[in-house]
C-alpha cells in the first residue's frame, strides 16, 4: 500500500515539476512560509485515485467543494497549516522537508505530549501533516497530490514517529505542558475548506 502511493505520489509531482508558481504564505505569528500554486490534475486522474482510495474506514473529503478528494493544488502541510486556518490553497514543502517547521519554530504552536483538539500532527521521520478531529484517534491528512481522507491514525502511508502541536492561542499557562497536570482549552478553529 505504501509502496503504491508513493509510486503514484513520485509520478504526479514530476507532471507538475514545471507547472507551479511560488505564492508564498504566513504563520499565525507573521513568518513566512515557502508555498506554491500549482496546476490541477486531470478529472481522470483525479476520479481514478478517489475510487482507489475510497474505502469503508475512510472517509474522502471534498476539500475545494469542487467534487473530488484528489488534488495536486495542495499536500498535507499547506492543507493543516495553512488551509484549515483560513489561508488559500497552497503546497507548502516543494523541494524541501522543512518548509512546514516554521509553524511549530515561530511561536504559532506548541508542542504537546499527546493528541488534542484542535490540533496538529507532524510526522518527523516521514514528513507528513494532519489535523486531529473530535474522535480521539480519527485524524484527516492530505496524501501528497492524492485524496484528503479522514482515516484512522494507523490507516495512511506513513511512518516515523509523531508530534503533537497546539495553537498558541490559548487559555492557561502553556508552558510545560507535557509535565504534571495542566488544563488549557485551545481555540476552536472552524476548520474552513476552500
Amino acid at each position: 500500500m505504501r509502496k503504491l502511493i508513493l509510486v503514484a505520489l513520485t509520478a504526479t509531482l514530476s507532471l507538475y515539476a514545471v507547472a507551479q508558481t511560488q505564492s508564498n504564505v504566513t504563520t499565525p505569528k507573521g513568518s513566512t512560509v515557502n508555498a506554491y500554486i500549482f496546476s490541477e490534475l486531470s478529472t481522470s486522474d483525479r476520479i481514478y485515485y478517489d475510487n482507489l482510495y475510497s474505502s469503508p474506514n475512510r472517509t474522502l473529503i471534498n476539500g475545494l467543494n469542487d467534487g473530488y478528494s484528489t488534488s495536486a493544488r495542495y499536500n498535507c502541510h499547506g492543507y493543516a497549516w495553512n488551509m484549515v486556518e483560513g489561508g488559500p490553497v497552497r503546497w507548502i514543502g516543494y523541494g524541501a522537508t522543512t518548509h512546514e517547521d516554521i509553524y511549530m519554530t515561530d511561536g504559532s504552536y506548541i508542542q504537546t505530549c499527546s493528541e488534542t483538539y484542535p490540533g496538529k500532527v507532524s510526522w518527523y521521520q516521514d514528513d507528513h501533516s494532519a489535523i486531529t478531529t473530535s474522535t480521539p484517534g480519527r485524524w484527516i491528512s492530505k496524501w501528497g497530490a492524492l485524496p484528503l481522507i479522514e482515516h484512522h491514525k494507523d490507516d495512511q502511508p506513513y511512518s516515523g514517529g509523531q508530534r503533537f502541536f497546539a495553537s498558541t492561542k490559548i487559555t492557561g499557562s502553556n508552558s510545560n505542558l507535557c509535565t504534571g497536570n495542566r488544563n488549557f482549552v485551545v481555540q476552536k478553529h472552524s476548520w474552513s475548506f476552500l
